[in-house]
C-alpha cells in the first residue's frame, strides 16, 4: 500500500515505507487499485510500470521512504472512464478553492 502524491493522465506518483517496496525496481510492472476517500465512491484499477524510484530516510520514524513514478499502462473500459471522471472532479476542485 501506499500514498499517492500526484496523479495526472500520464502517470503518478506515489510513496511507501513497506518494506515489500523494497523489491520494485524501474521497469516493474503493477497491477494498482485507486481507493479515493470522501466523495469518489469508486475504486479504479489499471496496470503500471515503474519509471522512476526516489528513497529517503523519514526523519521522524527513521523509516526509509520510497516514490515511485508510474507511467500509466491500461485500464479496463469502465475504470478508464471513473479514472478520468476523477481527474475531472478533482481539477474542478482545483479550481473551486482558488476562486
Amino acid at each position: 500500500s501506499g500514498l499517492v502524491e500526484n496523479l495526472s493522465p500520464e502517470g503518478m506518483l506515489f510513496s511507501s515505507e513497506s518494506p515489500f517496496c523494497h523489491a520494485l525496481k524501474i521497469g516493474s510492472s503493477l497491477l494498482l487499485t485507486l481507493e479515493p476517500r470522501g466523495w469518489f465512491p469508486h475504486a479504479i484499477q489499471g496496470t503500471g510500470t515503474i519509471r522512476r524510484i526516489l528513497e529517503e530516510r523519514d526523519l521522524t520514524t527513521h523509516n526509509f521512504l520510497k516514490h515511485f513514478g508510474v507511467k500509466w499502462g491500461s485500464f479496463e473500459p469502465s475504470h478508464h472512464s471513473l479514472f478520468l471522471k476523477l481527474l475531472k472532479e478533482i481539477l474542478s476542485e482545483i479550481q473551486t478553492k482558488k476562486l
